[in-house]
């Protein structure tokens, strides 16, 4: 995927990424992975990773989820961008994958 950024939060033993791009087909995705004490207590998984895809349109584009991220990353989470999304009436897919914690 193209022109990727990414930003890193890290507290303590839990580590969270919020990426965002455009992939080969011209759609924009966001992507929050995380992994920790957390995302185990949470999601009962080792590592979880939720993408969400869009057609950014003049509303609401790859520019608002670097707004959202740059001003609040430490507090920003992927239903933000789900909750925006839905606000301006944008479609979106959401594809959320999670390692499971070995026993």
């Amino acid at each position: 995927m193209a022109d990727e950024k990414t930003v890193v939060m890290e507290s303590g033993v839990e580590n969270r990424t919020i990426s965002w791009g455009v992939t080969p087909d011209g759609k924009a995705y966001v992507r929050e992975a995380s992994k920790g004490d957390l995302t185990e207590m949470m999601f009962d998984a080792a590592e979880r990773k939720t993408t969400v895809t869009f057609e950014p349109t003049d509303d609401y584009s790859l520019v608002d989820v670097a707004d959202t991220v740059e001003g609040h990353a430490d507090d920003c989470f992927i239903t933000d961008f789900e909750d925006a999304l839905t606000l301006w009436g944008i479609p979106y897919t959401r594809d959320e994958k999670v390692v499971p914690l070995v026993a």
